[in-house]
């Protein structure tokens, strides 16, 4: 990585220090993905994994250089996330309460995440205590699912293909439709042609300005980001049980990658303009934009695949196959989405239990570092003493802190009280190389492909 790429790197991930490379750089997916992006009109792509920090995957693109190569940047901690909102999405509960409970505190780590990435690394600490102080069943979610060392070395699994390759496969979509006005025109009129079926003559508010054309861009790098993985595994036979897999993984992976965005979004508004947290935000918290990016996914889809299906008898069973993968997300899309309307309220007012009520972010609340401070010492305390999964969870909290820079200036007291609670090491994921047709059941594929027990 040269030091251009190194500078863009640490400069939008809010490095202190030269981004630490993944151990495990080996990986099919990515091998894949440059081969078949060579058809295209783009300049040729490297891969580059980073561990210890905030979870994004970012394109930097080429020098303006003949052959240069762009990086396409891929971090840890994001596939770490996209494995507990897959888990947490499948998962099945008794209430759509409890997964909403989750949802808010698993959305809390991830925004305490994304303020270590602006550089707020007070109001990162104290929402990252603030999600462990109402129990909701979802420490065994806290660190990653069981699943990050299975997308390396179980690449022949159908869903590993999507869980692994599509947040890249969809950034490197982003620049083949720069190149191209001709489909994201085509995707325009499909999104007109949609909202005109979907919502009549009352279409729905979009929100902030500029928020079609970015759906319209989005739409237009799933569009492409399904092509390229689709081609990535061509040759593959795949039975209807894999097929299943493989479209229930895109229908899951599309609804994390909004999730993360909307979360992501919250966050940069935050930081940027906290007063307009208070507002109602229109657009990235509304199901109808996931089943629009949804929809034209899956439109995309059955394109790239009908010619497989010979007779109608396989086209109506493919059919039915992308309906159920379409409707099984869907399902418990909702209570996530009010689980992040949630997270986003206790940004702004706190936590619900009478005294907790004040605004954690310094921004809304200048006493917030003081008085939330001062409170959230002795329950970390409490929590550690009770729970192993709050030690592991901290310590990787407080390495990715160290990570980053505290540009804000905010007091980082509470992230070294954590710093002391936490134990000094934590083992890293052990990764074993599956023999051919192994599958690793303890992670990658959601509750339902389980062996019933």
């Amino acid at each position: 990585m040269d030091a251009r790429v190194d500078f863009a790197v640490r400069s939008v991930l809010n490095l202190a220090g030269p981004p630490l490379p993944l151990g495990h750089q080996h990986w099919e997916v990515l091998e894949s993905l440059g081969r078949v992006l060579r058809r295209y009109p783009a300049p040729p792509v490297e891969f580059y994994g980073i561990c210890s920090s905030v979870p994004d995957v970012l394109f930097i693109p080429a020098r303006p250089t003949p052959g240069a190569p762009a990086y396409c940047v891929y971090t840890e901690r994001h596939y770490c996330m996209v494995a507990t909102l897959k888990t947490l999405s499948a998962l099945q509960l008794t209430t759509e309460q409890s997964r909403m409970g989750m949802a808010h505190n698993v959305f809390l780590r991830l925004a305490a995440d994304y303020f270590l990435q602006q550089g707020a690394h007070g109001d990162a600490a104290r929402l990252y205590c603030a999600s462990w102080l109402s129990p909701a069943g979802d420490e065994g979610l806290a660190v990653d699912a069981g699943l990050f060392d299975t997308l390396f070395t179980n690449p022949v699994v159908e869903s590993a293909l999507v869980d692994g390759g599509w947040p890249l496969a969809h950034e490197l979509g982003h620049i083949i439709a720069d190149s191209d006005e001709e489909v994201p025109a085509l995707l325009a009129d499909l999104l007109n042609q949609y909202l005109r079926e979907r919502f009549g003559g009352q279409p729905p508010v979009w929100g902030p300005p500029g928020a079609r054309d970015r759906l319209i861009a989005e739409v237009s790098a799933d569009w492409f980001g399904a092509e390229l993985l689709l081609r990535s595994i061509a040759g593959r036979t795949l039975g209807e049980n894999g097929l299943s897999i493989l479209l229930n993984e895109f229908a899951g992976n599309m609804s994390v990658m909004m999730l993360m965005e909307s979360c992501k979004e919250m966050v940069r508004l935050a930081c940027t303009d906290p007063s307009a947290l208070g507002r109602p935000q229109k657009s990235g918290h509304r199901g109808w934009m996931y089943d629009v990016r949804r929809d034209m996914l899956f439109h995309s889809i059955r394109l790239d695949l009908w010619e497989a299906f010979p007779d109608e008898p396989a086209q109506a069973t493919f059919v039915g196959l992308i309906r159920r993968a379409m409707a099984f997300y869907r399902l418990n899309f909702d209570a996530m989405l009010a689980g992040l309307s949630r997270a986003e309220r206790t940004l702004r007012y706190g936590l619900a239990p009478p005294g907790l009520d004040e605004p954690l972010l310094q921004e809304l609340n200048p006493r917030a570092a003081d008085w939330w401070d001062t409170v959230f010492r002795p329950l970390a305390s409490e929590r550690a003493q009770q729970s192993r999964w709050f030690g592991w969870a901290t310590r990787e909290f407080v390495n990715r802190a160290r990570a980053t820079h505290n540009s804000h200036q905010q007091s980082a007291e509470l992230i070294g009280y954590l710093d002391r609670l936490a134990p000094d090491e934590v083992p890293p994921p052990a990764r074993h190389r599956l023999k051919p047709g192994q599958r690793d059941w303890s992670g990658i594929l959601p509750p339902e492909y389980l062996p019933r027990r």
